[in-house]
């Protein structure tokens, strides 16, 4: 399931990284580049969703025509991957920030941060869980690197004065 979610976010992350972290890092203006985040995720975020349920729904024959019939019981893992799937996304859309702001130790710090948490996580759910445990350690990672990410860059999105030209 992780290795068919990279093969189909890798080439949305690179779609996203030509031209989308380019643009942000010409951005100066915090109003300006929260217009351009903004904006990104409109476009985005759309199609992604779209993508997730196109990508659910055709679960089975994509094990039919991608894997062998041992994968059949990898169908329960597409809900929650998907989700994931969408939550990563929109982390990195807001995380780019780290790279067009040139604050790298604020992006280590959340991407270490993440890969803990989801080490955590993973295994106290895949042990209550199973293997599903492993797709909900993930999208919950994802969920909370959001909020990290979305809290870091809070004086962007939330406080008028990080909005003033």
């Amino acid at each position: 399931m992780n290795r068919f979610s990279s093969m189909y976010l890798s080439v949305i992350t690179t779609s996203i990284a030509i031209y989308y972290l380019p643009k942000l890092s010409e951005i100066k203006d915090n109003y300006l580049l929260r217009a351009e985040v903004l904006k990104t995720a409109k476009i985005i975020l759309p199609l992604l969703a779209i993508g997730c349920i196109i990508i659910f729904i055709s679960r089975s024959l994509i094990i039919n025509l991608l894997f062998s019939s041992e994968f059949k019981p990898m169908e329960n893992l597409f809900a929650m991957q998907m989700v994931g799937d969408f939550l990563k996304i929109s982390s990195w859309l807001i995380a780019f920030l780290y790279f067009a702001q040139a604050k790298v130790k604020g992006y280590i710090i959340a991407e270490v941060c993440g890969a803990l948490l989801f080490v955590l996580l993973s295994r106290a759910m895949v042990k209550q869980y199973g293997i599903e445990g492993s797709v909900y350690a993930y999208s919950l990672t994802y969920f909370i690197y959001f909020l990290i990410v979305l809290f870091s860059f809070r004086s962007l999105f939330f406080s008028p004065t990080g909005l003033n030209r």
